[in-house]
């Protein structure tokens, strides 16, 4: 099984091994698969590698530095402080994400973070900039 990743990079998957039995295309998670036809489910670890090469992938693609620590973890506490950063709904935002209480959400994951300029999907929602300013007649 083959399939591409950011246009770069093409990572394979070996044979499943004897016996494997493939599931229907209706029984498989529709997001952590390598392929529509491989049954074999993607790894926490092979997931945060995949990430990884992505991000540091894109850095080099803008011509910058690709020596940085990143990671899942380090994106979650960007996604949760940018939800609050843009002010989407705070319960919305600690169910999405899993948190157990909006304080830990709150204490442990928000901080300060440059202001977006860019669309962008967010825990809570989805984050539109607004590029001007509005006038009364852009209201109605």
């Amino acid at each position: 099984m083959f399939f591409v990743l950011s246009g770069h990079f093409t990572f394979s998957w070996t044979v499943p091994p004897p016996g494997w039995r493939t599931p229907p295309l209706t029984q498989r998670h529709p997001f952590l698969w390598s392929s529509p036809s491989c049954s074999r489910p993607l790894s926490t670890r092979f997931l945060s590698n995949l990430f990884i090469s992505v991000v540091k992938d894109s850095r080099r693609f803008h011509d910058l530095s690709a020596d940085i620590s990143v990671g899942p973890h380090g994106m979650r506490k960007f996604a949760a402080s940018y939800s609050a950063q843009v002010g989407l709904n705070e319960e919305r935002v600690k169910r999405v994400m899993g948190f157990s209480s909006t304080r830990i959400l709150r204490k442990n994951y928000v901080a300060w973070v440059p202001p977006l300029r860019v669309p962008c999907v967010l825990p809570g929602g989805t984050f539109l900039p607004r590029f001007h300013e509005m006038s009364g007649s852009d209201s109605d």
